[in-house]
């Protein structure tokens, strides 16, 4: 089943805007039937399927919030902006108990500062992720109520979206 009506995506030019803590389910054919329309997309897409790989040898079973330009129909988005979602548990032994998981890590997420969040861009800066900790997609989660009303907001900045919209729809991926 297809991620959303493609006529719908291609009017409103982003993927609509379904409530709070409803991101569109997809599988990774959904995503390269609606999405991956240009060459650059279809790079950004094959970095991330192998980014994804590692992070799941590191961390284990964890959850990809989907966002950016990535999810509009800008035909050559810069990169893919990704939340990911481990347990407290992987995340703790990934950076606390395990010296060779801490460097893998390390290397995967090259840590920058950006705000009070960690922000870390792999593969030259073809994803664009932050890391967050939590046991459980829980809407009473402070981490998660950001990011869900992150990802659901319109960047006003960028010119290539209707002006009308106040929301969108994201991603989640496993």
């Amino acid at each position: 089943m297809p991620i959303c009506d493609e006529a719908v995506f291609r009017s409103k030019q982003v993927l609509p805007y379904r409530g709070p803590f409803n991101p569109y389910l997809a599988s990774d054919k959904d995503i390269e039937d609606l999405l991956l329309f240009t060459q650059r997309r279809e790079i950004l897409w094959n970095n991330f399927l192998r980014w994804r790989t590692e992070i799941k040898k590191m961390l284990g079973d964890s959850t990809f919030w989907v966002n950016g330009s990535f999810v509009t129909t800008k035909p050559d988005p810069e990169d893919i902006d990704v939340v990911v979602l481990v347990s407290f548990q992987a995340y703790k032994q990934a950076n606390i108990s395990n010296p060779s998981k801490l460097s893998a890590l390390k290397t995967i997420f090259r840590q920058k500062r950006d705000g009070s969040k960690e922000r870390v861009q792999p593969y030259g800066g073809l994803i664009d992720s932050f890391i967050v900790p939590c046991d459980n997609i829980d809407k009473d989660d402070v981490n998660l109520k950001y990011w869900d009303r992150q990802w659901s907001g319109i960047n006003e900045s960028k010119h290539y979206l209707s002006t009308s919209l106040s929301q969108k729809g994201f991603l989640e991926v496993r």
